[in-house]
């Protein structure tokens, strides 16, 4: 069965291992986002929406996701 590794140096490399840590977490705040203008577009039948809602929005998601 075929297998891979990420090796990072720490401390020096601390970003990029808590980047690659969390990068789930990114990736469901991303669908959180594509879900919540699906939402807007079928539930509420926007035909536009403002980025400054979108943006209000992606800011509370990110803001519940780990600290790099």
């Amino acid at each position: 069965m075929p297998t891979a590794s990420l090796n990072f140096n720490l401390p020096e490399e601390n970003y990029d291992f808590k980047l690659a840590s969390n990068a789930a977490a990114f990736m469901l705040a991303c669908d959180d986002i594509r879900n919540y203008a699906r939402q807007l577009r079928k539930y509420e039948e926007r035909k536009e929406i403002p980025t400054e809602e979108v943006s209000e929005k992606l800011y509370e998601l990110l803001s519940e996701l780990p600290e790099l």
